[in-house]
């Protein structure tokens, strides 16, 4: 053969592989399924601390506490007189008498005026001389009388350590006790 045919057959072999190759290049080639994802990196170190808030504002002050001073005179099936007195009670705190009650045992009647001794705490106990009321406060009319009328008492302070007795000054009917609160704020 000569050398022209080998060289134009060499150039045709040529051509054919070069648009074999084109055709290849052109051609999609497969896709398989995703692989399984890999396993989680390490946690990165912790930031900073932000900065401290506001202050909130400041609730509101709740209620004052109430505290009952409760003295008895008398008891079941005894008779209270004029001379009856409870027994002495010492304050635990500081407080302002902002109110009294008064009540009959059940199945008592009649009428029974009181006053309350206070003393400051010491070695005695309050006598009439230490009285903080003028006339008394008294139960008229059934078994119970509740006011916050203070205009018979002299003084409505009361200091921790105070010792405080209640003690009858007229009585009528068939009373065997009476009970005296004091209540406080």
């Amino acid at each position: 053969m000569r050398r022209i045919e080998k060289f134009s057959i060499a150039v045709v072999v040529l051509g054919i592989c070069f648009t074999a190759w084109q055709l290849q290049a052109q051609r999609p080639s497969p896709v398989g399924l995703p692989g399984a994802s890999g396993a989680a990196g390490a946690s990165g170190p912790t930031g900073a601390t932000g900065p401290t808030g506001a202050t909130g504002a400041v609730g509101p002050t709740g209620p004052a506490g109430i505290q009952g001073i409760t003295l008895v005179a008398g008891g079941q099936n005894a008779t209270i007189t004029t001379a009856s007195i409870s027994a002495t009670i010492r304050a635990v705190r500081s407080c302002t008498i902002a109110g009294w009650s008064l009540a009959f045992l059940s199945g008592d009647s009649g009428t029974a005026t009181v006053k309350f001794w206070k003393i400051a705490t010491g070695t005695a106990v309050p006598t009439s001389a230490n009285s903080i009321n003028t006339s008394g406060v008294s139960i008229a009319t059934g078994t119970a009388v509740a006011s916050t009328t203070l205009s018979d008492f002299t003084t409505t302070t009361v200091s921790a350590g105070d010792m405080i007795v209640m003690a009858v000054t007229a009585v009528s009917g068939s009373v065997s006790t009476v009970t005296g609160t004091l209540t406080c704020n």
